[in-house]
């Protein structure tokens, strides 16, 4: 069995370093932009007002607090009314990931339309946040993903080497988008490493809070990776749009995951 995988992968490997564009690249998929209007939403409408005083500027507020940089998150994601844009290179499903995953699907609930887009590097296994893609507000697309799909991480290797001159171009952004109107963007990623949540490794990282005409200019970014043609449905790999006890299980699994966090600094209500 291990040599016949092996043997797949290396196949599937040499096909995908004799073309350019990525599996699945041949999906439909429908292009999307960010709010034409955010001045509408209540976010956008308080930014106007603080804005008037200062015509053609953008806000920044500096986060070098791990903790702090993951609870700016999770209240962007309750504020926002229209759209959540969210795009990184590595996204865990570890406690503070599980978290902000569940503020997400909680968004998707009361109608704002999420966009996810990962990089496939750090994307391939993560069930939970893949698992999102099944609700109707939200669609997951991965960058540049792998033709292999499976779990062994040395198949995943051999195809890297094989295929390196298009998998070696990969997604490093990180950055989170409410309403078209606050943007956080910065050095981390998503995970209990990038949040003071593990004490044995963290990273020394900063997010930048920004608002005004910059947060618009960051969709505009958010917008032009989100329709390249290097970024592919999750659903052309395996399509969970509507399955309801996919659904089910990721609000169920996400709930008992909160209520367990009840009490420590990652929930600040």
């Amino acid at each position: 069995m291990v040599l016949r995988a092996l043997i797949t992968a290396l196949a599937v490997a040499l096909l995908g370093g004799c073309v350019s564009l990525p599996p699945g690249a041949d999906f439909p998929k429908s292009p999307s932009t960010a709010l034409e209007d955010p001045a509408k939403t209540r976010l956008g409408a308080a930014i106007a007002i603080a804005g008037r005083a200062h015509p053609g500027k953008s806000g920044f507020r500096l986060f070098p607090s791990g903790l702090d940089g993951f609870l700016v998150r999770m209240q962007m994601a309750d504020a926002a009314t229209a759209t959540l844009d969210v795009q990184y290179y590595i996204y865990h499903q570890d406690e503070t990931s599980k978290l902000l995953s569940g503020a997400l699907l909680r968004a998707a609930e009361r109608g704002v339309r999420v966009r996810v887009l990962l990089d496939d590097h750090g994307a391939v296994h993560k069930s939970l946040v893949l698992a999102l893609d099944a609700h109707p507000k939200i669609e997951v697309r991965l960058f540049n993903p792998f033709a292999y799909r499976g779990e062994n991480s040395y198949l995943r290797y051999i195809e890297l080497v094989v295929s390196a001159p298009r998998l070696k171009y990969r997604m490093h952004n990180k950055l989170m988008v409410a309403d078209n109107t606050i943007a956080l963007v910065g050095g981390r990623n998503v995970g209990n490493e990038y949040f003071q949540a593990k004490p044995e490794f963290e990273f020394g990282d900063y997010d930048l809070l920004a608002a005004g005409p910059i947060a618009r200019e960051l969709s505009h970014s958010f917008d032009d990776y989100w329709n390249d043609a290097l970024a592919i449905p999750v659903a052309a790999f395996e399509n969970l749009e509507g399955d309801e006890k996919v659904l089910n299980d990721l609000r169920t699994a996400l709930r008992i995951h909160r209520q367990n966090m009840q009490g420590t600094d990652y929930l600040d209500k």
